[in-house]
């Protein structure tokens, strides 16, 4: 007889195994794997959380959108509204998320007894994916003290054009001292639209006179609406996927990351063609950077001007400080997203944009008609370059929680330069 290991011996050429040692070799083995899975899903869990799928996670079928139809504006925030979905910010992996009874954001009913400011703007002002206190009303209203009050009627997609029609029907009301307007680049393409996100919504034109037109008011339903806003969502994951997906994070950093790096070493081997800049989908992001102005973008500069001037008249007329804010975004201070926005199109070059010219371009028009500015992209510029400290969420161009702080604090100051508010 002979002995190969505790498991299989050789006697009389045939070869035997012992149940007894196989089985304790295999659970031996299990033991060991379920050691690893769980010192590895520890580890994880501290040092590198996940995003489970559950009631917390945007995908999730039960997850409420933020807001829906609205025949006044295409679309609205949600009244009563409050969800804790993760974020992409580590040290704070879920946040809340509030509307109060009106539909703002904001954690709490407003108090019209105190000096109310109103800001409105699209998702930047809204806050996606910041926690209800640590947007930039929720901070605006800390440093100015209990005698104020911010209210917060920013909603994703917005333009000006919303934004204008909403601070008429909502904030006016309010009697506010001051109303801050924030404007992103992609606001470009927004204005210009009666259709985005498979719904309707209000159209300012400009007539043969110059003056400015509302259209598409009431904004009718889309048949395509429930594309983008569905009341019955199915789940993304099945069986085995769901159930690990719900509360392993190793098994979604492995999956997640694994298919990562599957797609760099494709893309290294085989990297992908180039595209065309001038057929590929682009916004007012791109429009607003490009160095020569497209016919589509010289008129939404004209229309977004107009419309900032009728904001501006509005508020002169009713007593209010006007303020325009305007974001500085990713694409402007990153120069990785620069070189890598360049060498995905082979017929542009470094040459083809000029990422300080909207801003440029908007302080001059504001200086022009005399209107309050906040220009937070040099800020934002100097911070991410030169700090290092990124102001916006990881992978994307929304601002993070220190972003927040530092819209909030240009703010404060211009309304201590104007004589609102005392210093400290």
């Amino acid at each position: 007889m002979q002995k190969i290991n505790k498991v299989i011996t050789i006697e009389n050429k045939k070869i035997k195994i012992s149940k007894k040692q196989l089985k304790i070799r295999l659970i031996s083995i299990l033991i060991v794997l379920l050691i690893s899975f769980s010192l590895g899903e520890i580890i994880v869990r501290v040092f590198n959380p996940q995003k489970l799928y559950n009631e917390h996670n945007p995908s999730y079928p039960t997850y409420p959108k933020e807001v829906e139809y609205d025949k006044d504006l295409g679309w609205s925030t949600v009244k009563d509204y409050k969800v804790q979905p993760y974020t992409s910010q580590k040290r704070n992996p879920i946040i809340t998320i509030t509307h109060n009874s009106k539909g703002h954001r904001m954690d709490h009913e407003v108090d019209k007894n105190k000096n109310i400011v109103v800001m409105t703007g699209d998702s930047l002002t809204y806050g996606f994916w910041v926690d209800d206190k640590k947007i930039v009303s929720a901070q605006l209203k800390g440093m100015l003290g209990d005698n104020w009050e911010v209210i917060n009627l920013g909603a994703g997609g917005y333009g000006t054009d919303q934004a204008l029609l909403r601070f008429i029907r909502d904030g006016l009301p309010y009697k506010p001292k001051v109303v801050v307007h924030t404007l992103f680049n992609n606001d470009f393409s927004n204005i210009v639209s009666k259709y985005q996100y498979n719904v309707f919504k209000p159209l300012f034109v400009i007539k043969e006179n110059g003056e400015l037109e509302l259209t598409g008011v009431p904004a009718p339903l889309s048949k395509d609406y429930e594309r983008s806003y569905p009341k019955e969502r199915e789940h993304a994951y099945k069986g085995f996927k769901r159930f690990m997906r719900s509360w392993s994070h190793l098994y979604i950093l492995y999956k997640d990351k694994g298919s990562q790096t599957r797609s760099a070493i494709k893309n290294k081997l085989d990297p992908p063609e180039k595209e065309d800049y001038f057929i590929a989908y682009k916004d007012g992001e791109f429009w607003a950077i490009e160095r020569e102005y497209s016919n589509v973008m010289n008129y939404a500069f004209v229309l977004n001007s107009l419309i900032l001037k009728e904001y501006d008249n509005l508020a002169r007329q009713n007593n209010i400080t006007f303020i325009f804010a305007v974001i500085g975004d990713r694409i402007s201070v990153d120069p990785e997203m620069q070189k890598a926005t360049t060498e995905k199109y082979y017929n542009i070059d470094d040459n083809f944009f000029d990422y300080g010219k909207p801003y440029r371009l908007l302080e001059d028009f504001a200086k022009s008609e005399n209107i309050k500015i906040v220009n937070l992209y040099p800020l934002f510029k100097k911070e991410f370059q030169e700090n290092k400290k990124s102001v916006y969420l990881e992978g994307d161009h929304h601002l993070n929680d220190y972003g927040h702080e530092l819209f909030a604090k240009e703010i404060y100051n211009m309304l201590i330069q104007e004589g609102l508010v005392e210093n400290g």
